[in-house]
């Protein structure tokens, strides 16, 4: 990640916990896909709420949401990938 000028910079804020897997990871599933873009796209992740719970060893583990890849495939890619979160 850059901070040059002119970077596409997006922020996906996520707000709901372990309540609705499918809900919680959708920050995780756009800022990997936003990164995968060749348009020089930076995502951020932003977790408030409830949705501050996903970062815990345990629930990152175990988080798997109907349609998407399990929380703890997204979390590597994230990491993977450099994207910052922010709590």
């Amino acid at each position: 990640m850059t901070d040059e000028p002119g970077g596409k910079r997006l922020l996906f804020i996520g707000t709901t916990g372990t309540e609705n897997p499918s809900k919680a990871v959708m920050p995780f599933v756009l800022a990997v896909g936003a990164g995968r873009s060749r348009r020089g796209l930076e995502p951020r992740i932003a977790l408030l709420g409830d949705a501050v719970v996903l970062l815990k060893e345990a629930v990152t583990e175990s988080l798997v949401p109907l349609g998407y890849p399990p929380l703890r495939d997204l979390w590597s890619q994230v990491v993977q990938r450099g994207v910052p979160v922010y709590v």
